[in-house]
């Protein structure tokens, strides 16, 4: 079975990101110098699973029980491995690769960007081994990156094909912005419940009085939802972000106009939209662009794996 394969430079940036500097006590096992693999010569040891392994329980390794991690652990580690051997041998069949300084140092600062100096501070990387690192995997994205640009280029029928198969990628799914008015109904039963749901009614009415120009006055007044500082705004809704009883109403209530009262888990709810977008999808030509680029990505995969399987099959990777 073929392993799957990711990004060397999404790697080793995902283990920078995720806090890696020394490894806890608790999470390195008994011998870090113990060599797992070796790839051409060069050896992969218990220090450098430990290090990524860290990297992808982050800061779960300080609560987590022993056993848990030792459970996850199981499960990764071969993986890592994996993923670790593919790096040895996409550094070596790249070392010739040319990246300009200021790219090493552009990605350099994004990778500062993404981290309070704090953070930054804990992973005790200096600038210089950052910069290593950074380099060798720029050299690997750009050794694969020649071999997608030397394919033919992407035919209408494939992005017809991708974008046919793939459909449900571009769908836009609709959204609304409403403004709401909450009269909560926790604790109430009976007649308590029953003048909750008048008191809903009567806004209404004021509401429709006025058609709706004072909602936001009366929602800062009445409404019992973290809302109502704001109006009743809840901003922009995405279909599936609401409770289904509100969503109900929410994208088939006309435009502008108060809806009546309706109930939901929360309570009583009356509610205006300003805004609505229908769920749409783009057309093939609206979305060439982007099966453009899934295309290129699909390409970009393909090409590392067939790389990395005419590698393992040349190379000579012992295992202990």
């Amino acid at each position: 079975m073929r392993n799957s394969h990711i990004c060397p430079f999404l790697l080793r940036l995902t283990v920078v990101l995720l806090g890696v500097s020394s490894v806890p006590v608790g999470m390195a096992q008994s011998n870090p110098d113990k060599i797992l693999v070796k790839v051409n010569g060069e050896a992969i040891t218990q220090a450098d699973v430990d290090e990524v392994f860290q990297g992808l329980v982050g800061e779960k390794s300080k609560t987590a029980s022993a056993a848990s991690l030792a459970q996850v652990r199981g499960e990764n580690e071969p993986l890592i491995v994996e993923q670790l051997i593919d790096k040895k041998l996409l550094m070596k069949a790249a070392a010739r690769q040319k990246v300009a300084a200021t790219e090493v140092e552009h990605a350099i600062q994004e990778v500062k960007k993404a981290l309070t100096p704090a953070e930054f501070e804990q992973l005790h990387w200096t600038d210089e081994k950052l910069r290593s690192e950074i380099s060798s995997d720029l050299k690997i994205n750009h050794f694969i990156e020649e071999r997608v640009a030397s394919l033919p280029a992407i035919t209408e029928e494939e992005m017809k094909t991708y974008y046919n198969e793939n459909i449900g990628k571009f769908a836009a799914p609709g959204y609304v912005y409403p403004r709401h008015i909450l009269i909560s109904t926790e604790g109430a039963t009976g007649d308590a419940l029953r003048e909750k749901r008048l008191q809903a009614e009567r806004l209404r009415l004021k509401l429709n009085a006025a058609k709706g120009a004072n909602f936001s006055e009366l929602a800062k007044e009445y409404s019992t939802c973290p809302s109502a500082k704001s109006g009743g705004s809840l901003g922009r809704v995405g279909e599936g972000q609401m409770p289904k009883s509100f969503e109900a109403v929410a994208f088939s209530q006309p435009v502008g106009e108060v809806s009546p009262v309706f109930e939901t888990d929360l309570g009583f709810h009356i509610l205006i939209v300003d805004e609505r977008k229908e769920a749409t999808t783009f057309s093939l030509q609206q979305a060439t662009a982007q099966v453009t680029q899934l295309l290129t990505a699909q390409r970009k995969q393909k090409v590392m794996s067939d790389l990395l399987d005419a590698l393992k099959a040349k190379a000579k990777i012992e295992r202990f």
